[in-house]
């Protein structure tokens, strides 16, 4: 049975509404509560959850895996869950279809990679979001951190083993083999698009080869992930924040 829980702490950076709560919860399977806390997510056992207000039953068992899975298995972030809430709220369930959306990334093999990384590209079409991050740079990893999620960077496949993505040398095309490394984890995100608006967006990534890198709005946007958490219907188009709110799903990892 799906459950949500309203309740009040101290948590300044978010205000109590009319009825005087200001949090809400998802409760787990095992009785966890996960809820906001600050720009970032917190769990709690739910018998140690003070001053709660009001519980929330949805008794909808086919649906219950799959927002398990959801609020569960994902990387924690807010955008995510705040999206997650108000989809219940609304009792839409569509957004859980495709439950994993920010992937905890788990080690494989080495002499795995060659096999996986054919079925990534051999999934890929025109159109398609590449995320990535380097997990032998200090750097990404931060970044990663930075935003809540699980990568640090974005491009767009064009096709033809290609992707146009900005870079600090400015906005490129270039192979997809360039992230042919084991040092490298990536997803393909499958953006719901009709052909007509996918051709629109590839010639759009194609015309901004050339321009300079962003360093003062990645700096800016940086600042912000720090301060100031992503609440339902916001979105400061990071990596993680087109993976967690954007309309499309993931459709494969390595």
């Amino acid at each position: 049975m799906l459950r949500l829980v309203t309740f009040r702490d101290f948590d300044p950076w978010y205000r109590c509404d009319a009825s005087g709560w200001n949090k809400i919860g998802y409760v787990t399977a095992s009785d966890q509560v996960l809820y906001p806390l600050r720009t970032h997510l917190a769990l709690s056992r739910l018998a140690n959850i003070k001053g709660i207000s009001r519980m929330f039953s949805f008794p909808d068992s086919e649906h219950d895996q799959s927002v398990e899975a959801y609020f569960t298995k994902n990387k924690p972030h807010v955008g995510l869950f705040f999206r997650g809430i108000s989809e219940i709220m609304k009792h839409d369930y569509s957004l859980f279809e495709q439950p994993i959306r920010l992937p905890i990334l788990q080690p494989y093999p080495p002499q795995h990679f060659k096999q996986k990384w054919n079925d990534f590209v051999a999934k890929l079409e025109p159109g398609d979001l590449i995320m990535t991050v380097d997990t032998k740079s200090f750097t990404s990893k931060l970044v990663a951190a930075i935003d809540h999620g699980t990568w640090s960077h974005s491009g767009m496949y064009v096709g033809h083993g290609r992707i146009c993505e900005a870079i600090p040398g400015g906005v490129t095309e270039r192979e997809i083999k360039y992230y042919e490394s084991h040092r490298y984890r990536l997803g393909a995100y499958r953006v719901k698009a009709s052909p007509e608006q996918i051709i629109t967006m590839i010639a759009f990534n194609k015309a901004q080869i050339g321009k300079p890198y962003s360093y003062l709005k990645v700096a800016l946007l940086g600042l912000r992930k720090l301060v100031i958490p992503l609440t339902e219907g916001k979105s400061s188009a990071s990596p993680n924040d087109v993976a967690a709110l954007g309309p499309g799903r993931l459709i494969s990892v390595i």
